[in-house]
């Protein structure tokens, strides 16, 4: 497998940032009910590469540029109610975020779960290169592959709807001793054809210490998960620490300054758009997923990333290697 890291461009705004004046909030989040710590929180300003994730005690630290001081923090989690603060009224203090759950409903999956099924599997097996997002303080990148029963993985007996039993994404190789991965489903957005609200209300985190490439599969068959339109999102979201985050983005820049012709900007053409990347030639720190760049892929399917947690979508030049597997 030829192995090519792509790092997108935010690694690139720590060259950027110390002539920038900015504000540092610092925050912690809890559940409100059980008043513990939430671990891996959303938070960011909506549809800016200015976010973040708590860190396994509840706390976060971010640089806000003074240009969005007037914008609002969207502190959001799975099976929870979002919120939104106002940047001006948390640039003097530590902040606390009280998370309120959300109810969820599965009683109309349960009649579905009952029924003799067939399983069938649906996304892109085919790989062909690497893909990786690195930051610092800026946290919670993803990458977001449609899901939809069509040629190449078309199955005339899959009628809607359906449920999903498990999700699988491939990794090219892991240079920690651990590392975490979350799994999210997505409506398939009809107004901006992009990834929308959650489907899969739990935050599912998939702990691996396989450091050499393959499948990691998260069991979605416990939470019922009916799909009910023709397409949606399998979404893969890096999930680091602060210190993880602030060595890995080290590690490629002392690359880059040791190895300047080994880090190459190029573009792919998607739909006649140019989508720009990074090549990374012969390098490989932290955790990268596999992609594929194939004409055949990148014909056949759609596939989008985020650099924060609030991030808006943008469409990809390399298709995830993802699957997930449904039941009727």
């Amino acid at each position: 497998m030829l192995r090519l890291l792509y790092l997108t461009c935010l690694g690139l705004l720590i060259l950027i940032v110390p002539v920038c004046a900015q504000v540092r909030i610092q925050g912690l989040v809890f559940d409100q009910q059980t008043r513990q710590p939430l671990a891996y929180v959303n938070i960011g300003i909506p549809g800016e590469s200015i976010g973040t994730l708590s860190n396994p005690d509840g706390s976060f630290t971010m640089l806000v540029p003074d240009r969005y001081q007037n914008d609002s923090l969207l502190v959001s989690h799975l099976g929870y109610a979002p919120q939104k603060l106002a940047l001006l009224t948390l640039n003097t203090v530590t902040v606390r975020v009280d998370m309120v759950p959300r109810a969820i409903q599965l009683a109309a999956v349960q009649v579905l779960a009952q029924r003799n099924q067939q399983f069938f599997d649906l996304g892109n097996k085919l790989a062909n290169s690497s893909f990786i997002i690195t930051d610092t303080l800026q946290a919670g990148s993803a990458m977001a592959l449609l899901i939809e029963n069509k040629f190449p993985q078309f199955h005339p007996k899959l009628t809607l709807p359906f449920v999903v039993q498990k999700a699988s994404v491939q990794i090219t190789g892991s240079t920690f001793s651990s590392y975490k991965l979350r799994i999210r489903l997505m409506e398939w957005d009809s107004l901006t054809e992009l990834p929308g609200r959650d489907l899969l209300e739990h935050s599912v985190l998939i702990h691996s210490r396989r450091q050499q490439g393959g499948w990691l599969e998260a069991d979605l068959s416990n939470y019922g998960i009916r799909i009910d339109q023709p397409r949606f999102f399998l979404v893969v979201e890096w999930i680091l620490d602060d210190l993880d985050r602030h060595w890995l983005v080290d590690q490629y820049r002392q690359f880059a300054t040791i190895n300047p012709k080994q880090v190459k900007i190029d573009t792919a053409m998607v739909e006649g758009r140019r989508i720009p990347y990074t090549h990374w030639v012969g390098y490989q720190q932290g955790t990268s997923v596999s992609t594929s760049t194939l004409p055949y892929s990148t014909k056949n399917y759609q596939c989008y990333y985020r650099l924060t947690s609030q991030d808006y979508w943008k469409r990809s030049a390399h298709i995830l290697s993802a699957r997930v597997t449904v039941g009727r």
